[in-house]
């Protein structure tokens, strides 16, 4: 039985007697503890305390070695072992907080709800500790009780009054329980004693955004006044950054690229300069654009993760020699960038093609003359050396490579995918008899500070479909826990997609190429219904780069079935998901 087995209305004592009468003594140890948290006046478990205790050998073993073993469990995969460890340390030692911190703390990395629950009820009395209030301020947020965790942040933040990550978690209680004012203060806060940290003043900077708008305040006006404030001069390399990202938001790319380069003479940062190179593409100035976008790969490890040898390619003929493209960033990258591999066959026969596993057979079958092979294949052959090729080019490189010319000629690119016939019938078999339009639909587009920022809920995406909308609406959605969204949601004008929207991309574009249209945010999503050749329509926020959709002449080459909606940081998601919905319903 795993440890998630043991959530919900379930009767523990029951539980209790079954397991330990079977001989399951580690998951009788855990329901033991849980019991002695909820029902701590409860003689049973007492009784099997003594009992498991003795039959286990943990009564005598140190603090030391309950973690070690527990420790062992979870480095060796087993966390049910890793839980029962504790839980036995924790009926040894019921009133040991170093324990009780650390199931609290595996109780969180591994999504336990229940036993989080336990741990925080015998840690009741230390609500004093950082961490504790962390936890508890973090489940009451999640939970929508806002004035919970409003309090326990409140506390955190008098505890830590230099915590910038404390008022951040404050702000967002604080949002939540619709202080507008109080909020931006805080965040506001962060701004100020965050100049050091480009990453916390970037974070409080996109949450500004939507609460000036919230609380009726010019929200260009308001990023203008932090400008001055906090900005006019800057005096390190990440206030220069900022400052930046504010004249981007207030969609002055010239300002902003003014704003880097003064980072850049500052201090050298080449995520700074990746960040430069965006605006610069978006601007047309693809000499200094694509020189500066190399600078990614020394912004994160995962972008050089093949490093496979060879001579890097430069876009000549080499006809009778050998060439290895290897994609080192997302599947919308990889798709975008798809779309620029049609001019190496006239330059190259030899070509192996390293993707993502969920892409490879549509790569295939678009390129049958090529070997795609995926990136844990192609890793697996560089290093029992059975990957030889002349050449290697990093997939991104191929923009500079190419797009100038593809731009130049004005022609509309091909659908990159084209489904195989079983695909498709097990699609149209999901989508049903259709009597009406069906429209995919995508709203988030990630966890990270920029994928925030481009992401609505799906509340605000539906609050712009009109209750008379006769239409068939397919969540596409791949992040997080999207299908239980639309079931919590309950409108019944929206359903799952039947498929698994994250790991079979082959049937995520099966599905895109049989709807009438997509509205979506830049995610993922975008990009597989260009590939299809679906129309659709994109909504991107004026606050992010974004040159793939705002360089008119990147977004006529390689996004012409793609309708661009910008949302002014003036108004909300709801608003421009209605302008979206309009456009669709017009069709």
């Amino acid at each position: 039985m795993t440890t998630k087995e043991f959530t919900g209305d379930v009767d523990l004592q029951a539980q209790l007697e079954r397991f330990y009468q079977d001989g399951q003594l580690a998951q009788a140890a855990v329901v033991a503890w849980m019991l002695s948290a909820l029902k701590p006046d409860s003689p049973d478990w007492k009784i099997y305390r003594k009992k498991l205790l003795r039959e286990t050998g943990a009564e005598g073993a140190s603090v030391t070695e309950i973690v070690s073993a527990s420790d062992q469990a979870f480095d060796s995969q087993q966390p049910s072992d890793g839980f029962a460890a504790l839980a036995l340390g924790l009926l040894a030692r019921p009133e040991n907080s170093p324990l009780l911190k650390k199931m609290l703390d595996r109780a969180r990395a591994f999504e336990q709800r229940n036993f989080i629950t336990a741990a925080l009820i015998q840690l009741k009395e230390e609500q004093t500790d950082p961490e504790v209030l962390n936890v508890l301020g973090a489940m009451a947020q999640e939970a929508e009780r806002y004035e919970e965790a409003e309090r326990f942040f409140s506390q955190l933040s008098r505890l830590l009054p230099k915590s910038l990550d404390a008022r951040l978690n404050l702000s967002a209680a604080l949002t939540g329980l619709q202080r507008y004012v109080d909020a931006i203060n805080e965040l506001e806060w962060v701004v100020d004693k965050s100049r050091n940290d480009g990453e916390q003043q970037k974070e409080a900077l996109f949450r500004l955004i939507p609460l000036y708008r919230l609380d009726g305040r010019s929200v260009y006006a308001e990023l203008e006044r932090i400008d001055r404030k906090y900005f006019a001069s800057p005096a390190v390399a990440s206030e220069a950054r900022v400052k930046a990202l504010i004249q981007t938001a207030m969609n002055q790319p010239e300002e902003a690229i003014s704003a880097y380069e003064n980072s850049l003479a500052i201090e050298e940062n080449p995520s700074v300069r990746v960040d430069l190179s965006l605006i610069q593409l978006r601007l047309g100035d693809y000499a200094e654009g694509f020189k500066n976008y190399r600078s990614r790969f020394h912004t994160n490890e995962h972008f050089d993760w093949l490093n496979p040898g060879g001579k890097r390619w430069q876009g000549e003929n080499i006809i009778g020699r050998s060439l290895l493209i290897w994609a080192e960033q997302g599947v919308g990258d990889e798709i975008f960038f798809g779309f620029m591999l049609d001019p190496v066959k006239a330059l190259c026969r030899d070509v192996k093609l390293a993707v993502d596993q969920r892409l490879v057979s549509s790569f295939q079958a678009s390129f049958p003359d090529w070997h795609v092979l995926s990136r844990d294949q192609s890793v697996f052959e560089v290093q029992t050396n059975s990957l030889q090729c002349d050449y290697e080019i990093p997939m991104g490189e191929l923009m500079s490579l190419f797009a100038e010319k593809q731009i130049a000629s004005n022609t509309d690119p091909m659908p990159l995918f084209k489904s195989p016939p079983d695909r498709l019938e097990e699609v149209r078999a999901i989508l049903g008899l259709r009597v009406r339009p069906a429209i995919a639909v995508s709203w988030s587009g990630g966890t990270e500070i920029d994928g925030k920022a481009r992401s609505m809920t799906l509340p605000e995406l539906i609050d712009g479909l009109p209750l008379n909308a006769d239409v068939d609406v397919i969540s596409v959605q791949y992040t997080g826990d999207a299908d239980l969204e639309v079931q919590e949601l309950g409108d019944p004008r929206i359903r799952v997609s039947g498929l698994h929207n994250r790991n079979d991309l082959e049937g995520v574009l099966a599905l895109l190429s049989q709807v009438d249209s997509v509205i979506t945010v830049d995610n993922s999503v975008a990009h597989l219904a260009e590939a299809v050749g679906t129309p659709s329509y994109v909504v991107v926020p004026e606050a992010l780069t974004q040159f793939r959709w705002k360089n008119d002449a990147f977004k006529r080459r390689y996004f012409p079935n793609a309708t661009l909606l910008t949302r002014s940081e003036e108004v909300s998601w709801s608003e421009v998901a209605s302008q979206a919905w309009s456009l669709v319903l017009a069709k």
